[in-house]
């Protein structure tokens, strides 16, 4: 998980957010909420592919 919050950090400072939503939700069950960050996008996706 360290690794998917580190990458986009350049590109989409906010993304381990919504990661850290994921995972907080995860332990809770049945009590999941909308996530407020919005996935990244496919040019943002892009960038941090070939940031690698």
């Amino acid at each position: 998980m360290s690794q998917v919050i580190r990458e986009p950090m350049e590109t989409a400072p906010d993304a381990w957010r919504r990661c850290l939503a994921f995972f907080l939700d995860g332990l809770r069950a049945g009590a999941a909420h909308p996530i407020e960050v919005p996935p990244l996008t496919q040019g943002q996706l892009g960038e941090v592919a070939r940031s690698r």
